[in-house]
């Protein structure tokens, strides 16, 4: 791909990762009466249901891939571990 002097390319930029707290708030655990929504969170990644990219000692969520689980909750109900 070749640029120009003052052409803007696209590129993927932090706004596609979350924060823990993002990801909490995006899929309602506290509302939903999960006793440990960050713990429940992190339950999902490690069966697999979830990624995540650990940065330091933060964990990154990519915004498409929260997506595509609220998307797939919303066509069979509610996925299992939530």
């Amino acid at each position: 791909m070749s640029r120009t002097k003052n052409q803007v390319v696209s590129e993927p930029v932090a706004h596609d990762l979350l924060t823990t707290a993002e990801v909490v708030r995006l899929l309602r655990l506290r509302e939903s009466g999960v006793k440990c929504p960050v713990r429940t969170l992190h339950r999902l990644r490690a069966k697999g249901r979830l990624q995540a990219l650990l940065v330091g000692k933060i964990w990154l969520w990519p915004r498409a891939t929260v997506e595509s689980y609220v998307a797939a909750g919303l066509r069979q109900g509610v996925p299992d571990g939530v």
